[in-house]
Formats: structure tokens, sequence, C-alpha cells
């Protein structure tokens, strides 16, 4: 058995994968977005900012949604109150689908796992192509292979200091849940054997 406890690296940065749709709305506005797929998004969403902006027609949702962070977090100030219905065209590849209207910083629109669930896209990572091969049978395009191209976005600010590797002896280095236990990580405690 491997009593060694590991800290887990921090993720710096992460791909993300972009794709360039044209939107039409339900008064006839044609938009062309950047869109990003993210499977990690229950709902297909559009920024809400982008939404008053281009005076996009919403309607109200019968519930509030709260958004929620991956680790269970509230997200955001508000719940979710309003959605709107759309026409999204890829390279031709035509979907109707509702998206929820929230505050998005890095895209105008977010590519959910509803998104992804209906269409099974296949994504090719180092070729720059997502694969619509595996439509469901009420999609009626020809499929062809949709060029994107990855970006690379920092999680974290760049600042001018150095990376040290993290020292599981130091508190300041250990997980939130480990943090009660910083006494079994002290040096002293080690060269002590239990009475």
């Amino acid at each position: 058995m491997n009593n060694r406890y590991v800290v887990p690296q921090k993720r710096l940065e992460v791909q993300e994968l972009e794709v360039k749709p044209l939107l039409t709305t339900t008064n006839g506005k044609k938009l062309k977005l950047s869109a990003m797929v993210d499977s990690g998004c229950t709902h297909t969403c559009i920024d809400e900012g982008l939404v008053k902006k281009k005076k996009i027609p919403t309607k109200k949702l019968e519930q509030p949604i709260t958004c929620r962070n991956s680790d269970g977090t509230i997200a955001g100030k508000k719940d979710i109150t309003k959605f709107m219905k759309m026409d999204l065209n890829i390279n031709g590849h035509n979907k109707q689908l509702d998206a929820v209207a929230t505050p998005l910083q890095s895209s105008d629109l977010f590519l959910g796992h509803d998104w992804l669930t209906n269409h099974n896209p296949e994504i090719d990572w180092k070729q720059g192509i997502i694969k619509f091969n595996q439509c469901p049978t009420s999609c009626s395009f020809p499929h062809t292979d949709i060029s994107f191209e990855p970006r690379i976005r920092r999680l974290q600010s760049n600042e001018d200091t150095e990376e040290k590797e993290p020292d599981p002896t130091n508190p300041e280095d250990l997980s939130t849940y480990m943090k009660p236990f910083t006494h079994l990580f002290n040096k002293k405690n080690f060269d002590k054997l239990p009475k």
C-alpha cells in the first residue's frame, strides 16, 4: 500500500472549444456569435448583457433557476428567470433550441450538455474538428466536419511570482479538507515514535 500523499496540481490553463454560429431570434434578428461548447453547463445559456443590448425577445421561466458551480456553490448574484427561443446555425447545421439568459464572461453563448447529448458530436481536440456523425434521426442536415479554433485560457491571473512545488508539510499547500489534520504533517511529529 502506498502511504504517500500527493498534493494535487492546480489547473492553470484549460482548452476551450469555440465555434461561430449564426443565431436567428424569434423576431427575425440574425446575430453572428461566439459560442463555447461546455459539457459542464447543464443547459445552453446566452449572455444576459447581449440579450439586453440586442433587444432579443425573452420569455419568463415558470420557476427561477439557481445557477451553481461544479462544486455546488451558488454562481452569480441572482437566479435565472428568463429564456429565449432561437434557431442556431453552425456551418449549415440548424437546430431550434431554448437558451437561458445569464451573465457570461467568456463567450456570447454556452452550448451546454443539453445540446451535446442531443447531437452527440465527436470532438477531435488534436485536429480541431467537430464531427456531427451521431445526430438524432430528426436532424436532416448532411453532416460535415466543422473546424474550431482551440483557445487556451488561464484560470489564474498572471503574476510575477515564481511557481513553487506544493509542500505537503506546509499547511498553506494542503487542501481545505486536510487543514484540520495539519499536525499530522508536521516534521517534528514524524521523528517521534508513539508511546
